[in-house]
């Protein structure tokens, strides 16, 4: 190795990004994930499968460095730790399920507003005709114009439904405006004069649709945001706890730190490509806490 190149993979090594103090939690994670006694059978498969020399050496001086560490006292830090890491396993589990659900129901929103516009834009400019005529005929002797407000609760455009997160903030106004045409139509309904080319019922069971699908997304907006509560509250007591394990693993030799260092950055080795192992090790939390 030439002199350049030893100084660039001395400041590989001791970078804040990528270098051995970001590996050294990832290590920690993996020690609690699946314990002491699986991560030395996880070496020797390893060792015994891999035809590459130096990755051998590298998985003997990782091994070697973690059993420098008196092991009563090791598998008890980890041992306090399984409780709070699974904690955070299953709080991450449960966060990509609502991440999931959030994204179905938001696809079942959209196809609810289409066709509730669709409604909105037939129903609304019937009521603000049958509104105009029935204000003239009230005001004959008046020569009167249309209002601005009832132009808007039946004619202006339902941008409203352009997203769930717009119509949750104007749910309320727009629930009024729904119950302005639904008003007309009852009116409509008992003088028998409703149209002929619209459906009541479909006007109803659109909104209704509509309604039921934005309670859906709202539901899953309000868990997702909770257990993304949860799961940071749980990751920083994670990370409280996990400081004495930390600091186990930085009084290993320095070998051993160069070897975790060598596995997890095969990209620096021309020679290597992440396999199981190395990928097992370098893999991080589910979901990425702050400061992880």
């Amino acid at each position: 190795m030439n002199q350049a190149s030893e100084l660039d993979i001395y400041t590989q090594f001791n970078s804040l990004n990528g270098g051995v103090s970001m590996w050294i939690p990832r290590f920690s994670h993996h020690l609690v994930e699946r314990g002491v006694d699986a991560f030395f059978e996880d070496v020797r498969e390893e060792a015994a499968k891999t035809k590459d020399r130096r990755l051998r050496n590298d998985l003997h001086f990782l091994s070697k460095g973690v059993k420098s560490i008196d092991k009563q006292t090791l598998e008890a830090v980890i041992a306090s730790l399984r409780g709070p890491f699974q904690t955070i396993v299953t709080l991450s589990s449960r966060h990509e399920h609502c991440v999931a659900s959030m994204k179905q129901a938001e696809g079942e929103w959209r196809r609810a507003a289409d066709r509730a516009k669709q409604q909105l834009e037939a129903w609304g400019r019937w009521a603000y005709e049958t509104e105009v005529t029935r204000y003239k005929r009230l005001f004959a002797w008046h020569n009167l114009v249309p209002s601005l407000k009832l132009s808007f609760e039946f004619r202006s455009e339902w941008d409203v439904l352009s997203s769930p997160q717009r119509l949750r903030t104007n749910l309320e106004f727009f629930e009024i405006r729904i119950e302005a045409i639904r008003g007309v139509i009852s009116t409509a309904y008992i003088v028998e004069a409703l149209p002929i080319n619209l459906e009541p019922v479909e006007f109803d069971e659109a909104i209704d649709c509509l309604l039921e699908r934005q309670a859906k997304v709202d539901h899953w907006a309000e868990t997702s945001h909770q257990i993304e509560g949860e799961w940071r509250a749980a990751g920083a007591d994670y990370l409280e706890l996990e400081k004495p394990l930390l600091e186990l693993l930085r009084s290993m030799p320095n070998t051993a730190l160069w070897a975790l260092f060598r596995i997890c950055r095969p990209d620096l080795r021309e020679w290597a490509e992440a396999d199981t192992f190395q990928q097992c090790v370098a893999d991080a939390l589910p979901l990425e806490a702050d400061g992880y």
